[in-house]
């Protein structure tokens, strides 16, 4: 199924008069990687959003956010960090599904704050 980074691709393709094997040979990959991105089979590559945004001239918010929302899981390194920083880390990791919807509310509250 496409995913919602894959049809903001599709998007600026169509936008760009381009196929896929157009947009693919602009990211160095072959055109079946680039399907596979867009249909969530591969994960999408760390430096595709800046590189989307300078070929394509979007905002690499609205790419970031496409991609979070396609994301299936998240990668945090944990190198150089505290022994409180895992602690936390693996703490919200375990308690996670546990979370109820105003629990989860909260938090996004908090850390919605800390971007001001």
């Amino acid at each position: 199924m496409i995913t919602a980074f894959g049809k903001c691709l599709r998007r600026l393709r169509i936008d760009s008069d381009e196929i896929l094997k157009d947009m693919a040979e602009k990211l160095n990959v072959t055109s079946s990687f680039l399907s596979a991105v867009e249909n969530g089979k591969r994960n999408i590559p760390n430096d595709w959003i800046e590189k989307i945004s300078i070929l394509y001239g979007v905002t690499v918010g609205d790419l970031r956010r496409a991609a979070e929302q396609s994301a299936k899981d998240i990668k945090i390194s944990l190198e150089d960090r505290s022994e409180s920083d895992r602690d936390l880390v693996f703490s919200f990791a375990r308690n996670f599904n546990q979370l109820n919807d105003d629990e989860k509310e909260n938090l996004k509250k908090i850390l919605s704050q800390k971007k001001r």
